[in-house]
């Protein structure tokens, strides 16, 4: 404790701390004219109450001294401060009336002279200077406490609380002043706050450690403490060290996963090429047998949803993304769950399932996409039975509720727990399950579900009772209005529809699937062009060299050559210049269609293809 005394009043500071006494001892160095004393320093702390303490003292020191005293601080700092001046006896030197003592809110002060995120040097001369002139009245020495640093740092912006150290330190060059900067540790840590955390030290003249520091009594135990600090220091730097070559492995191994997923990608995908394009050979012979007919058209939907679920598995850090793109039309609600019954019937009835389906009569129409919606609801549909006991019983119910229309998957099978509930739609979230009837699944379903519901701007909810309770699964989709639903597609003329007549090409098939290109082949030959089909990119240019293909369905991935160097030699040729190059194939990252364009394709296609669309892209060509 230490007693001061003014205008003859005794005024008693208190018992200080180590750390706030050493706020102090800086604070009152007196020697020298008042023109000539200038100190900058810093104060970390733990707690709030040291912090108060420790201004309290700098502040009180002042007033009991006749100093202009100027406090740059937080609502809740500036409160403590008036708190404990009036609990030391200090309040009446802190009056208004007095002129020594001027408080200003930090966040307030600060934006006066912050422009786009950094502090201005000539506001911040102005705004700040002539605050200091005004309380340096009468020669007197100006004391001032400002947390605005503090404020940008916590806010993250270290670059600004640097340079604003920087500008007190130019302004102490025109006004002489003590000024006192705190930060609070919880803010400072983290292995990117060492470098300013290191600059901010540099633009304090002096600095003083956080109270667990100063709290310790005699060199000893400091240099104890500093000794285990500077362990401390070296085992961080060591784990820092560690975790950037584990970082690094990561990302490693992430690309080595992103390469392993392109070629699974391609490998998936062809099988369903060569099945896609039978099935269209198939149709295009025609047949009058209503049973053929169906178990072709099965064939195709199936393998087109199988290619669809491969895109989804691989794609699923694009879903969740949202970097999926919808192919939007107006759909009936029907459709989408005919689809969806469809796909899931199979899976359910092997487990022995009762399926019950309540629907509305009225026919209610949706802005969407008819496989993706599907999807969604198949996927709720497998759910229900993955995770009820054999024998069990679904329900798939749809209504109308206002402007959305609701569909509810329910089941009376195993349910969710509380503790799972809130996390269900959540990636590879699953729940436990015995070894003996683990339906395996890699947990992916309903983060998808949700994920495409949402794109469609609805919302999906889950409910259970618990354990052994059963689920029910809703969603939640916007209807088309009134005016959308009752306006109708005018169908096209009959001269729309008819065929242009189609003109002959030479086209060159490149795949080293023998069925895909097989196939190919005789539905291109059924439409009246010249084919000749290679399998391999050395085959290819020798092929084109006799041939002079006019068109050229190229795989990427062949043997001897890839199908980005066939591309780069076949451009190479004068009589080629004018061929359009087309990529087949089951590479479809964002990067294979860049490769394709450099190589000197004009389309990239990823498989399975509708062959429709390659014959559209074929009869679209006109050559001069």
């Amino acid at each position: 404790m230490f007693d001061s005394s003014r205008n003859g009043a005794a005024v008693s500071l208190g018992t200080q701390p180590n750390g706030a006494a050493a706020t102090s001892k800086l604070a009152s160095r007196t020697n020298g004219s008042v023109q000539e004393e200038s100190e900058h320093f810093v104060q970390f702390y733990e707690t709030n109450a040291f912090l108060l303490d420790s201004l309290r003292d700098f502040i009180g020191l002042g007033l009991v001294s006749g100093d202009a005293c100027i406090v740059v601080a937080t609502d809740a700092h500036r409160a403590g401060l008036d708190e404990r001046l009036e609990a030391s006896g200090l309040k009446k030197f802190a009056s208004p009336a007095s002129s020594q003592y001027v408080a200003f809110d930090a966040a307030e002060t600060l934006a006066k002279f912050m422009v786009d995120g950094s502090p201005d040097p000539d506001r911040f001369s102005k705004v700040i200077g002539e605050i200091i002139t005004q309380a340096a009245q009468s020669a007197r020495r100006v004391r001032i406490f400002g947390e605005m640093v503090a404020i940008l740092w916590a806010e993250g912006n270290r670059d600004a609380a640097i340079r604003l150290e920087e500008l007190w330190n130019g302004l102490q060059e025109m006004h002489p002043f003590l000024l006192f900067c705190a930060y609070p540790m919880n803010i400072i840590g983290g292995a990117t706050s060492a470098v300013h955390f290191s600059q901010v030290c540099t633009t304090h003249s002096h600095v003083i450690p956080a109270e667990s520091y100063m709290a310790l009594d005699g060199s000893d135990n400091r240099l104890r403490k500093i000794a285990e600090l500077q362990q401390q220091a070296i085992s961080l730097q060591a784990e820092i060290a560690e975790r950037k070559r584990a970082e690094e492995e990561l990302k490693q191994a992430g690309r080595r996963k992103d390469e392993f997923l392109a070629m699974l990608a391609h490998e998936l995908r062809n099988p369903p090429a060569p099945i896609l394009s039978a099935v269209e050979l198939m149709r295009r012979n025609g047949s009058a047998d209503p049973n053929l007919q169906q178990a072709r058209n099965v064939i195709e939907r199936q393998a087109q949803h199988l290619t669809r679920l491969v895109d989804d598995l691989l794609d699923t850090a694009r879903i969740t993304q949202g970097k999926i793109t919808l192919r939007k039309e107006k759909i009936e609600l029907m459709n989408i769950i005919g689809r969806a019954v469809e796909t899931s019937r199979p899976f359910i009835e092997s487990h022995g399932h009762q399926l019950s389906l309540s629907l509305p009569e009225e026919p209610l129409r949706l802005e969407g996409d008819l496989v993706r919606l599907a999807q969604a609801i198949s996927n709720l549909l497998n759910n229900a039975a993955k995770y009820t006991e054999e024998g069990g019983h679904i329900w798939l119910m749809a209504e109308r509720a206002e402007t959305e229309v609701v569909l509810r998957v329910r089941d009376n099978g195993m349910g969710i727990s509380e503790t799972l509930l809130p996390h269900i739609f959540e990636l590879f979230s699953q729940a436990n399950r015995s070894l003996d009837r683990s339906e395996g699944g890699l947990g992916v379903g309903l983060a998808i579900v949700r994920s495409l519901v949402e794109m469609h701007g609805g919302r999906v909810e889950a409910f259970s009772a618990g354990s052994g309770q059963g689920s029910e699964f809703v969603i939640h989709l916007p209807m088309l209005t009134k005016e959308a639903q009752r306006r109708e597609i005018i169908p096209a003329t009959s001269a729309d529809h008819a065929p242009a007549p189609r003109a002959c090409r030479r086209i060159l098939v490149v795949d080293d699937n023998v069925d895909s290109a097989q196939c190919m082949e005789m539905l291109l030959k059924i439409d009246g062009h010249e084919v000749y089909v290679a399998h391999d990119g050395r085959a290819a240019i020798d092929t084109a060299q006799m041939f002079h293909p006019q068109v050229v369905l190229l795989d990427i991935g062949l043997p001897k050559m890839d199908g980005y160097e066939v591309a780069r030699r076949l451009r190479e040729w004068p009589e080629m210049q004018k061929a359009v190059l087309i990529a087949l194939t089951g590479y479809g990252r964002p990067e294979d269609h860049r490769l394709s364009e450099q190589a000197g394709f004009d389309y990239h296609l990823t498989k399975p293809v509708n062959p429709n669309k390659v014959q559209d892209i074929v009869d679209s060509l006109v050559w001069s």
